[in-house]
Formats: structure tokens, C-alpha cells, sequence
């Protein structure tokens, strides 16, 4: 049985290039948090142990999150919403005047 040809209208998809800049912001973001703890008197250890939970706490979301949106057939509408949540929050940090 012949496969369904990919559409060629790259317009459809074009959202998915917005993956870039906001896992650049965020690479960026965990960099300069790491600087901040060292600035403050934390050690190699401390960045490493936020690093660790870091990770321990992505990899089940991304699990748990991924199967909603496969399940629901909204991607995009899934990644508008995680989006938003991104600015706000690093909205909010710019307020912040100490921790």
C-alpha cells in the first residue's frame, strides 16, 4: 500500500522553528544560573546538584507531557501554552530583586 505523499506547504509547520530560540533561552538561563550560584558561595557540588534535579525532573514530564499531547493531537496548541508560561516566568525573574 503507497505511502500518502508529505505535503510541501511549509507554512503549516513553520511554528516548529520557534523550538530553537526558546531552548536557546533557556540553555542560556540554566548557564547563568549556574554563574549565580557560584557567585553566591555555592560550590561545584550545589551546581551539580541542581543540575541533577534539573534532569531527574524533566525526563518524567517530558514523558507525562509528550503522551497527553499524542493523545490530544495538539502540539501546537501545546507548545503555545508552554511558551507563554516560559515568558511569564522569566518575565517575573526580571522583578526579582534578590533571592
Amino acid at each position: 500500500m503507497p505511502q500518502p505523499e508529505p505535503k510541501k506547504n511549509g507554512r503549516r509547520n513553520r511554528w516548529v522553528w520557534t523550538v530553537l530560540p526558546v531552548n536557546g533561552g533557556i540553555t542560556a538561563f540554566n548557564v547563568m544560573l549556574s554563574l549565580y550560584i557560584l557567585q553566591l558561595g555555592g560550590t561545584v557540588i550545589d551546581v551539580a546538584l541542581l543540575t541533577t534535579i534539573y534532569n531527574v525532573m524533566l525526563i518524567p514530564s517530558s514523558i507525562f507531557w509528550g503522551s497527553i499531547t499524542d493523545r490530544l493531537s495538539r502540539r501546537r496548541l501545546f507548545f503555545i501554552i508552554s511558551y507563554v508560561g516560559i515568558a511569564v516566568i522569566f518575565g517575573l525573574m526580571l522583578l526579582l530583586q534578590n533571592i
